[in-house]
């Protein structure tokens, strides 16, 4: 490690690739000894202000003495670099550099202070994270994500500062619900009652032994070694203490006006190639049912049919987290007791509410944690049957990973724009949104490795993939409108604004007819863009598709061409050399063999003493004629083969121009379809034009209706005005006549009294 840097070269590319399939592709790098290889791959020490992705590496402690005959394989030179080597004096010792270093000493609250602490202040903040836990099988990755209760890891200490910082922020109902990826729904009462049943049955089911064993004994029948996790029966008393443990965790304040927070968890696994949902709890014996991956509006890639769970504290979360991993697949191997043979996802997505009554908006951030499986090896695992085919599945999934990574790297490195190849694994495919840059997320890798000898190879691998990870650059994206990170668009599920609209136009228009051709046709206007615009994609990416497998059939051809070249040159200057020297041998053979015979022949003594001599001589030269003779019938042998290849390689070329006609076919047959849709598109919009024209021949009349009914309905108003009138004069008469009749009563019956009176006087 005292090389001077200026010493400091490659290696050499001769030796052959490493026969790994996390190491294909990659040769063994061979040079001076300790020749320090600077792996920080161009980019890492710029002061351009690009952000790049944050890689830190993580060092397990070793579990047992180390023996006198080893060393470690990574050695800690400074806060972001380590240099690794085999041991071995002829090796070089390469060096990798990361955002930042993590000895064997340091615990899960240093970890998380240090390196994921601001992360989770961005999430509150309603940015995206996205953070990956990669690594060799048993080198400590479920560790760093999980810990265990006396010493949690990332995800409980998350939990803590989350919910401490929301504390009386947080809604109590679970009325908005996020949907996709930045959507989200309001819900009614019978939506919120569904919601709370299955919340209710995670949060009471969490801990029941008896769903746990039933679980067991389903897995045992099915496999002996596998295994569920965490069934180590924690009860609420155990997360409180584990809870406690962390609860000097330091709160955030947040200035984010008069808001209110929900907080929603989803878990999920990638499993042979399968996504299923871990808070899904299937029958014992029933098979569980894959999720498929779809695309939003605005083209990101989510999980259909992902269940979210409302959760008001850490200790829900946490006990919705443990229920999920009852139905997590593990496995004991060699390497690992309890090996993860799937990766999973755990997500925490957090909505932000203004004006809670009458909401418009809202910001949802997320935050994921993906603990991927490790990179294994066959020799060193031992697996068979259904965990051999679990290791290829992970491994695979791996390896696709790295071919994104890479070819992202390539194509910032030299400007181009290769196809990254999403599609080639689900665990790409899923996240494919976030590593492309499209929605700003955040994305943190920790690297966990362990020290061993024995997993050197593997180690190796590890550390340059991480390397081409820190490498990579963060896209810068347009920025839309407004500056606001996550925009939602409220979908609510009420339809009384729409029957309100309905009723109105119909008491002013009397032709229920044409309300009814009205509401038919926009709907089916806009079904037919999305068809328009659906067949215009389908053929853009058919024209894309087929210039992207003619540049790689020309590639291909090109390569085949330039290596069948080469090898016949190589062959025929071997074989050219092989029969020059056994020409200039037999030559030289019959050369001494003449200058012998006349040696023999001038003194005929020696001859005699010579002559057994010369037997046992040509029995050797015998012997040694046969094997050239057997020889020569290898390179013919060879020869031969070699023809062979070469006429597999020109059937290989045949089929690769009848593939390439075939695409031509192809395309021949797509412009055409792409003619006739232009025919149909222009059809239909001369349709339109007709619809448009009669849609204003109709609201005209609807005004002119609108005018004749306001004019009945001021005459309506004027004759019941006239008629109120009329009514009151009436019944003032009639009352004037009665009061009349009644003082004229009155008068009569005062001149009887009057004169009864007089009369009795």
């Amino acid at each position: 490690m005292n090389d001077s840097r200026e010493n400091h070269s490659t290696g050499s590319y001769v030796e052959p690739r490493v026969p790994s399939i996390t190491g294909f592709g990659q040769r063994k790098i061979n040079g001076k000894p300790k020749i320090v290889l600077n792996y920080s791959l161009e980019k890492c020490n710029d002061n351009s202000g690009t952000p790049k992705i944050d890689v830190c590496l993580r060092l397990k402690p070793r579990t047992f003495s180390i023996p006198s005959n080893e060393v470690d394989t990574l050695t800690i030179l400074s806060d972001n670099t380590v240099a690794c080597s085999s041991g071995n004096a002829r090796e070089d010792v390469i060096e990798y550099m990361f955002s930042s270093v993590f000895g064997p000493e340091v615990d899960q609250k240093k970890f998380f202070d240090t390196w994921i602490y601001d992360k989770v202040l961005r999430f509150l903040n309603g940015n995206n994270e996205l953070l990956f836990a990669y690594g060799t099988t048993n080198a400590g990755k479920t560790y760093t994500i999980h810990g265990n209760l006396n010493d949690p890891g990332i995800i409980p200490r998350t939990l803590l500062l989350v919910f401490n910082t929301l504390n009386n922020k947080l809604m109590a109902q679970c009325k908005y619900k996020p949907d996709k990826v930045i959507a989200a729904h309001i819900l009614d009462e019978n939506l919120i009652k569904v919601e709370e049943s299955f919340r209710n049955n995670i949060l009471n089911n969490w801990c029941n032994e008896k769903i746990q064993e039933g679980l067991k004994s389903s897995v045992s029948q099915i496999d002996e070694g596998q295994t569920i996790h965490s069934m180590d029966h924690l009860t609420n008393n155990d997360i409180t203490k584990m809870f406690d443990l962390i609860k000097d965790v330091d709160n955030v304040t947040l200035d984010h006006g008069d808001v209110f927070y929900t907080v929603w968890v989803s878990y999920s696994e990638i499993y042979n190639e399968s996504i299923y949902d871990l808070l899904v709890t299937c029958l014992p014996k029933q098979k569980r049912t894959p999720l498929k991956l779809s695309l939003d509006q605005d083209k990101n890639v989510y999980v259909r049919d992902l269940s979210h769970v409302f959760v008001r504290s850490a200790e829900e979360a946490y006990k919705v987290l443990t229920f999920g991993k009852n139905n997590l697949k593990i496995a004991s191997n060699n390497l690992n007791k309890c090996s993860s043979r799937s990766h999973c996802i755990f997500t925490m997505k957090l909505m932000r509410v203004e004006n809670v009554e009458n909401p418009k908006t809202a910001v949802i951030s997320s935050i994921s944690f993906c603990d991927l499986a490790g990179s294994e090896r066959l020799k060193k695992t031992l697996n068979i049957g259904d965990r051999l085919v679990e290791s290829k599945n992970i491994n695979t999934s791996l390896l696709v990973l790295n071919k994104c990574f890479s070819v992202l790297r390539e194509n910032q490195k030299r400007g181009e724009n290769n196809l990254v190849p999403y599609r080639e694994s689900k665990l790409t495919q899923i996240f494919q949104t976030a590593l492309t840059g499209c929605n700003k997320t955040g994305i943190s890798m920790a690297v966990n490795v362990d020290t061993s000898p024995s997993l050197f190879e593997e180690t190796k691998q590890v550390l340059f993939m991480s390397a081409i990870v820190r490498s990579i650059t963060k896209s810068k994206t347009k920025t839309i409108s407004k500056p606001r990170p996550s925009f939602v668009i409220w979908t609510a599920n009420n339809c009384k604004n729409i029957d309100q609209t309905k009723s109105k136009l119909n008491s002013i228009n009397e032709d229920e007819n044409l309300d009814e051709s009205n509401t038919e046709e926009e709907p089916m206007i806009s079904y037919n863009d999305f068809e328009i615009r659906l067949k215009e994609e389908q053929t853009k990416l058919r024209q894309h598709l087929l210039s992207e497998f003619r540049v790689i059939l020309d590639r291909n051809e090109k390569f085949y061409k330039e290596q069948k070249a080469a090898s016949i040159k190589n062959r025929t200057e071997i074989y050219e050399n092989k029969i020059k020297r056994l020409k200039d041998f037999y030559l030289e053979e019959i050369k001494e063999r003449d200058e012998k015979l006349a040696n023999f022949q001038s003194n005929p003594v020696s001859l005699n003493n010579h002559e057994n001599d010369n037997k046992s001589t040509m029995e050797n030269y015998e012997f040694r004629i046969g094997e050239l003779e057997v020889q020569n019938e290898e390179l013919l042998a060879e020869l031969n083969a070699l023809k062979n290849t070469q006429d597999m390689r020109h059937e290989e070329l045949n089929a690769k121009n009848q593939e390439i006609d075939n695409y031509k076919i192809m395309l021949k047959e797509a412009t055409t379809e792409y003619e006739q849709l232009e025919a149909v598109i222009n059809e239909k919009n001369n349709r339109f034009d007709e619809i448009y024209q009669y849609l204003d021949e109709k609201d005209l009349e609807i005004e002119r209706l609108t005018g004749s009914l306001e004019a009945k309905d001021n005459i309506i108003t004027d004759m019941e005005q006239h008629q109120e009138e009329m009514i009151t004069e009436a019944v003032e008469k009639q009352i004037l006549k009665y009061m009349d009749e009644k003082l004229n009563t009155i008068l009569s019956l005062e001149n009887k009294i009057e004169k009864l009176q007089i009369k009795n006087n």
